[in-house]
């Protein structure tokens, strides 16, 4: 325990540490911050780097174990098909908590003055993920291949681009990003290995993974399907207009 928690520290700092003097040269060469505010930008690195120490060992030592626990056992049961529902379930709660989506969703928010509110940009993106996690676990259970859900996915995010709002289709690909942060790489993508091991007698590989490049996906077919309802709902207000 003690071991891992010194290799995740050691391999944290050296992520940090590029950042720390890239920092001190801009400081020597052209910032030039007083001695207060050094120190407060110092202790915000140490919590950081605190909180990101933990977090790892918290998702190395118990959470992704966890996950993968928990798809193996479900994949042994005579009813596993009950982890369509659960997969939808945990992929719309984890992205209401994910601090990437979080933040988008609050850049949104203040870049269009409220216009698209935060908690629907929320539910739309939670609601894309959690189908794309129900299809991941239908493509294990019935053993079929990534390219079924891929290719048609990907043709049908290419189309929508053509036709949707530029405003949402830039969000949209930001969200097909941000929705694969650290939840769905550790929790949801270790709990599909564990299905797939679980189902399959032969290598996992090939039947766990392809879970965060659905993920990606279907965020951004609902964002712009989401954009072509308010390009509808603007040209009807303005029908409204010109007849008044």
């Amino acid at each position: 325990m003690i071991e891992v928690l010194q290799e995740i520290a050691k391999e944290c700092a050296i992520s940090i540490l590029p950042l720390i003097v890239t920092f001190l040269l801009f400081q020597i060469f052209s910032l030039k911050l007083r001695a207060r505010e050094l120190i407060r930008i110092f202790i915000g690195v140490l919590i950081s780097f605190t909180g990101l120490v933990l977090l790892l060992f918290g998702l190395d030592y118990g959470y992704v174990p966890l996950a993968r626990e928990v798809g193996m056992k479900i994949a042994g049961l005579s009813y596993s098909y009950i982890i369509l529902p659960i997969g939808f379930l945990l992929g719309f709660v984890m992205t209401k908590v994910e601090p990437s989506v979080k933040v988008l969703v609050s850049d949104i928010d203040r870049e269009t003055n409220g216009a698209i509110p935060k908690k629907l940009m929320e539910n739309t993106l939670a609601l894309g993920v959690g189908l794309s996690l129900m299809i991941a676990m239908l493509k294990i259970l019935c053993n079929l291949s990534l390219w079924y859900f891929l290719i048609p996915g990907y043709v049908i995010c290419l189309l929508l681009a053509f036709v949707s709002d530029e405003r949402f289709t830039s969000i949209a690909f930001d969200a097909g990003g941000v929705t694969t942060g650290v939840m769905t790489t550790t929790f949801l993508l270790s709990m599909a290995l564990g299905l797939a091991d679980g189902r399959s007698a032969t290598s996992s590989v090939a039947d766990g993974f392809g879970l965060i490049a659905l993920v990606a996906m279907t965020p951004i077919i609902m964002v712009m399907l989401l954009g072509k309802i308010y390009d509808r709902k603007a040209k009807k207000e303005e029908e409204k207009y010109v007849e008044k």
